[in-house]
């Protein structure tokens, strides 16, 4: 799904003599959420004996100007152009600069359209186990042979091997150790 983004809210005059021309940190576009950016440059007037090149700088923070390299670059020849490019493999910010070696006046504007090509917001969620079989609420039963409904406690009559049938008296839940 793409996304219209601005680098430069509207046109942008800049005049200046031979030097570098950095968009304000505080301006940098912030474009982490993205996978691949269109960008364009649209050139409404140049004034300049040499040609101007307009560069795209990435950077992981907007704190320093000392972070920034560049991604990209546009190479604008003259006033009423338009120049497109592709760019992917950006780091979390990207702002512009304008480098020349004469002295010049330009207004321009760069915006585009920043796609997503793997929805962080709209990505399945893992899959669920299978619920787990939970035992009943209440006291654990354990049938035993032989039964009594008038106490608490049960008979047990066992036959061993060669002597007499032996009786037993137990529980009918186990003891919980204390």
């Amino acid at each position: 799904m793409a996304e219209p983004i601005i680098l430069t809210p509207e046109p942008v005059r800049i005049s200046a003599a031979g030097s570098n021309v950095n968009q304000d940190l505080r301006l940098a576009l912030d474009v982490s959420t993205y996978d691949e950016l269109d960008l364009l440059l649209v050139c409404y007037e140049m004034s300049t004996g040499g040609n101007i090149t307009v560069s795209i700088l990435t950077g992981m923070t907007c704190d320093s100007e000392s972070s920034w390299v560049t991604l990209t670059s546009f190479a604008a020849t003259g006033a009423a152009t338009a120049k497109k490019l592709n760019v992917t493999n950006f780091l979390r910010y990207i702002r512009y600069q304008l480098t020349t070696s004469s002295t010049f006046t330009t207004t321009f504007a760069i915006d585009g359209m920043a796609r997503r090509w793997a929805p962080r917001d709209l990505a399945s969620p893992p899959p669920t186990p299978p619920p787990r079989e939970i035992e009943p609420p209440g006291p654990r039963w354990r049938p035993s042979q032989t039964s009594s409904s008038s106490s608490s406690m049960s008979t047990t009559t066992s036959t061993l091997g060669r002597g007499s049938a032996t009786t037993t008296t137990t529980p009918d839940r186990p003891e919980r150790p204390r």
